[in-house]
C-alpha cells in the first residue's frame, strides 16, 4: 500500500503453502524448487486417537487436507459440533474451521500430511504443500530426501471419500427452534455478480464501499441511521427468522461467506439437491461456489447490532463483494450507548484520517 494513493489489492498465485508457520514453495520469479527448509511435523503415538483443528488462514486459496493411509472423522465446522462424518480429505476454504478426530492406527512410519491448494502452484514435489506425521515409534527418522517417505511417491495418493458438505449435519442432541426450520420471517435474494468495467464485485447490483468515513454503529449510536443513507445496508428486525438464499459468481469462485455476529443453520449447499429442514448443522463461512450454484442459509436476529456479511478472501472484500445487516438500530443504540465513551471522538478522527501518522495521534491523545 502507498500512503497516497494506495494500490488495489489484486489476487497473486500463491508460491508457499505454510502448515504451523513452515513449508516449502516455489521462489519469486522461478519455477525451481525452493530450497528444502523445514517441514512441519506431527508427532503420534500409535493406536492413539488425536483431534486436529484446522484453520483455513489463507488470503484466497482453498486447501484439500489429507493425511496419507488415515481416515478423519469431522466432528466440529466453524466452531459448532457436528454429526462425526468419516473422510480421507476435505476441503477447507478461507476462514473456514474444521475438527477432525485421527486415529494413529498404521503401522509406525512416517506419512505425508497434504494440503493441495486450489489456486497457487499444485503438487508435492521437492515437499511442497505438504507436513509429516511421524509416529515416535518408528524406526526411521524424519529425514526427506525429494521424493520419497515411507517408499510412497509423492503424487500416489487418491481420495476416495471426500468431504462433501451436504453430508455435514447437526447432533442429534442439538436443538433447532422449530421456528428455523418452518416458514421464515423474510427471504433474502443475494445475487452476487462482477462488473467487468469497473472491476468490482457486486450483490444485488451494488458494490460495498469500505471508505474511511462509514460507520454503520456510529450512525445507529448517534441515532442518525436510515437505510436510504447508506450503500450496501440491509436493515433486519429483531428475533426473526431470516433466509439467504445466495447465488454464486464465476470470477474469482468459490467465494467463502463469512457472517459476523451470530452463526447461520445451512439449510442447502452448492453440492446438494434438496433442502436440509430436519438437521442443519450451524456454522459462519460458506461455500457459494460459482454461476449456477445456490447456498441458503438461516439465521435467528437474536443479537442487536451492525453484522458484517463478506467474501473471507480479502481482495474480494476490497473489490465490494460484502454487504451489512443492521439488526435493530433503535434497540442497538439503547443497549450500546453506554458503552459509547470517546468512541465517537475516535470514529470522528478515523472519518478525518488521511494517514498512517493522523490515525496513530488520533489514538493516542484519545480520539481529539
Amino acid at each position: 500500500w502507498e500512503k497516497v494513493s494506495p494500490a488495489p489489492l489484486i489476487s497473486g498465485k500463491p508460491r508457499w503453502t505454510l502448515i504451523n508457520g513452515i513449508g516449502r514453495g516455489i521462489p519469486p520469479d522461478s519455477a525451481a524448487p525452493a530450497p528444502p527448509s523445514d517441514l512441519a511435523i506431527i508427532n503420534v503415538t500409535q493406536n492413539k486417537r488425536y483431534r486436529f483443528r484446522l484453520v483455513g488462514m489463507s488470503c484466497e486459496a482453498a486447501f484439500n487436507f489429507r493425511i496419507d493411509n488415515h481416515t478423519m472423522h469431522i466432528i466440529e465446522a466453524d466452531g459448532e459440533y457436528v454429526n462425526p462424518v468419516r473422510v480421507d480429505s476435505v476441503w477447507i476454504h478461507a476462514g473456514q474451521r474444521y475438527s477432525v478426530v485421527v486415529k494413529a492406527d498404521q503401522p509406525p512410519l512416517n506419512y505425508w500430511i497434504r494440503a493441495g491448494p486450489l489456486k497457487g502452484y499444485e503438487g508435492f514435489d521437492n515437499g511442497r504443500n505438504s507436513a509429516i506425521l511421524h509416529y515416535l515409534e518408528a524406526a526411521e527418522k524424519v529425514e526427506y530426501n525429494g521424493t520419497v517417505i515411507n517408499g510412497v511417491k509423492d503424487d500416489t495418493f487418491r481420495s476416495l471419500h471426500p468431504l462433501a458438505e451436504e453430508r455435514l449435519i447437526a447432533p442429534s442432541t442439538h436443538f433447532i427452534p422449530a421456528r428455523v426450520l418452518g416458514e421464515p420471517y423474510r427471504t433474502i435474494e443475494i445475487n452476487q455478480t462482477w462488473d467487468q468495467g469497473v472491476k468490482q464485485f457486486l450483490i444485488n447490483d451494488q458494490t460495498f464501499n469500505l471508505s474511511a468515513n462509514f460507520s454503520v454503529l456510529l450512525q445507529m449510536l448517534r441515532g442518525e441511521y436510515t437505510e436510504d443513507s447508506l450503500k450496501g445496508v440491509v436493515t433486519l428486525e429483531s428475533d426473526r427468522v431470516y433466509e439467504l438464499r445466495i447465488r454464486g459468481v464465476q470470477q474469482g469462485q468459490p467465494h467463502p461467506l463469512h457472517l459476523h455476529g451470530q452463526s447461520f443453520y445451512v439449510i442447502k449447499t452448492i453440492d446438494a439437491v434438496e433442502r436440509n429442514l430436519k438437521n442443519p448443522p450451524l456454522r459462519d463461512t460458506v461455500d457459494t461456489g460459482a454461476d449456477g450454484d445456490t447456498t441458503i442459509i438461516r439465521f435467528v436476529t437474536d443479537n442487536p447490532g451492525p453484522w458484517f456479511f463478506h467474501c473471507h478472501i480479502d481482495w474480494h472484500l476490497d473489490l465490494g463483494l460484502a454487504v451489512v445487516f443492521a439488526v435493530d438500530p433503535k434497540l442497538t443504540a439503547e443497549v450500546q450507548s453506554n458503552q459509547l465513551g470517546n468512541s465517537q471522538q475516535v470514529c470522528d478522527a478515523y472519518g478525518a484520517f488521511n494517514g498512517d501518522d493522523a490515525l496513530l495521534e488520533a489514538i493516542h491523545t484519545g480520539g481529539k
